[in-house]
């Protein structure tokens, strides 16, 4: 990698995802709605589809953008080796670990409707679920033990990498950095200017 990269290390993306919790937040009454509608109709479907326009937009912004609105507001960049911002197939792969994530908090939800027939929706029943299935309690603890393991993983190595790096072979630098690198890389390489930088091709 070019010495004129910096690479974010873990405050600093601990920052990132508050930033990005909380412009996200204004969504929240949607993940309501799924809910509701979920016990409503005894179906995952509705949880599943936001989750997957949810992580669609993340993948795009990082595709075409670089980074969350976290990462673009505190001016850092996701790339790959080639100081390029991902393509699609590698800004899915570093999304894929929260949707497999996603998932896997459905399939106690899944369980129940399976095996109590969920005629009402009725918020008392989540919590008596919560109080007698272990399982069901993956439900809310499952993502925040995934998030702890995988952004924890940057104070593990020298250049800063998630286990979601490390999947999609990206890195989080700071977007000066990067531009300083890029005024650095040799034109035959074919590299974009350092005035800017676009996306790879698929």
């Amino acid at each position: 990698m070019h010495e004129q990269l910096e690479f974010v290390g873990f405050w600093k993306r601990v920052g990132v995802a508050l930033i990005d919790a909380a412009l996200w937040l204004p969504l929240w009454p949607l993940f309501a709605w799924a809910n509701d509608t979920a016990w409503q109709h005894g179906t995952v479907l509705h949880i599943l589809a936001l989750d997957a326009a949810y992580s669609f937009a993340v993948v795009a912004l990082v595709h075409y953008y670089g980074g969350t609105p976290g990462k673009l507001i505190l001016r850092m960049r996701v790339i790959g080796r080639d100081l390029q911002y991902l393509s699609w197939n590698r800004s899915v792969r570093r999304e894929a670990i929260n949707y497999a994530s996603a998932l896997l908090t459905s399939l106690p939800l899944w369980w129940t409707f399976r095996h109590i027939e969920p005629s009402n929706y009725d918020a008392g029943e989540q919590a008596r679920l919560l109080e007698t299935h272990a399982g069901w309690a993956l439900t809310y603890v499952w993502p925040g033990i995934v998030q702890c393991i995988d952004v924890g993983w940057v104070a593990t190595n020298r250049r800063r990498r998630a286990i979601h790096d490390y999947i999609a072979g990206s890195y989080v630098v700071t977007k000066r950095s990067l531009h300083d690198a890029l005024a650095h890389q040799p034109l035959s390489s074919g590299a974009p200017p350092a005035a800017g930088i676009q996306s790879n091709p698929c």
